[in-house]
């Protein structure tokens, strides 16, 4: 399980090569919403690497720092939405609930970044005299 949540990063990757072809406008828009959309649960597998001993020490921490970061939005909408018990640690379908949402709302923030920085990009471009 573990190696299956530190190989999402495949996801954005992929994303950019397709989008580096196919979309050369939306580069970052695309590579920004895959990546959001993986970033919680990839936080996850890179924070269980902290229990691999020395070796794995700093990856847990930067998945900690990640998933304390990230993790928040999918739990707090999903418990305004009553989809779980505050009171008690989500497993199984909740947990399903929380990283979707999670993948959701940072999906949208991180393409709305990429967004942005495609918007740069072009008007970089379209200034420069041909």
């Amino acid at each position: 399980m573990l190696v299956l949540l530190i190989l999402l990063i495949v996801v954005p990757v992929t994303a950019w090569l397709w989008a580096r072809r196919r979309q050369p406008s939306r580069v970052w828009l695309v590579t920004g919403f895959a990546f959001g959309a993986i970033v919680s649960p990839f936080s996850r597998g890179l924070y269980s690497t902290y229990f691999f001993g020395p070796i794995g020490a700093f990856p847990g921490w930067l998945g900690l720092s990640l998933n304390l970061f990230h993790g928040v939005p999918g739990f707090e909408i999903a418990t305004f939405l009553g989809l779980l018990d505050p009171r008690h640690v989500g497993e199984g379908v909740e947990d399903l609930y929380v990283e979707g949402l999670n993948g959701l709302v940072w999906g949208v923030a991180y393409g709305f970044v990429g967004w942005c920085i495609d918007r740069l990009r072009l008007l970089g471009q379209s200034r420069v005299a041909p």
